[in-house]
């Protein structure tokens, strides 16, 4: 389920982005790093099932080509992540919402003391290339529509909404209610 994260707050000025930050593939080293982050966004969830689903997404990026998890690293500290995966890799059998194929991209998250940086645009840019890079010509985007933060984010990026239903492929709104937004690399 993807949830509504902290409301957008136009009086919170962004601070630079560090200098010296990476944006490099998960390795299985930085395990305990997403787990923490990880439980920051889902502090219900339990710390095993936290555990289980990262060492599944690390399986993934290891195993699987259509699924990617990449990481901001500064000075070895992972201050953020994010997810991008082509939904062909996902069984039908999961598909609960319809949704059109292509590449998704997902989860992007920010450590609470390293928000407002320009984190989450350094990610966005980076996975662009990446998919670029690669010959992907357009990216989906599913968002909840409370999370205001991340529409804007879209928009600003010239993402465009497409769509709006209360899930989309695997993923149920927390609010009932979001956005498909889809973008020409």
């Amino acid at each position: 389920m993807i949830k509504v994260d902290e409301p957008y707050n136009p009086e919170i000025k962004r601070k630079p982005l560090p200098f010296n930050i990476v944006f490099r593939l998960i390795k299985r080293s930085d395990f305990d790093a997403i787990v923490k982050l990880s439980s920051l966004r889902n502090p219900t969830q339990s710390i095993d099932d936290i555990k289980k689903n990262t060492d599944k997404e690390i399986t993934n990026v290891e195993t699987d080509p259509n699924y990617q998890l990449y990481v901001c690293d500064l000075n070895g500290e992972i201050i953020g992540f994010c997810r991008f995966y082509n939904c062909a890799s996902l069984p039908e059998s999961k598909r609960t919402y319809p949704a059109p194929d292509g590449w998704y991209g997902m989860g992007i998250m920010v450590a609470p003391n390293w928000r407002r940086h320009g984190i989450a645009n350094f990610m966005t840019i980076n996975r662009f290339k990446i998919l670029k890079e690669r010959g992907i010509q357009e990216l989906y985007s599913i968002v909840d529509a409370k999370n205001l933060t991340s529409i804007r984010m879209h928009e600003s990026f010239g993402f465009q909404k497409i769509k709006e239903a209360k899930g989309f492929l695997h993923v149920k709104l927390e609010s009932g209610k979001g956005y498909l937004f889809m973008k020409i690399i």
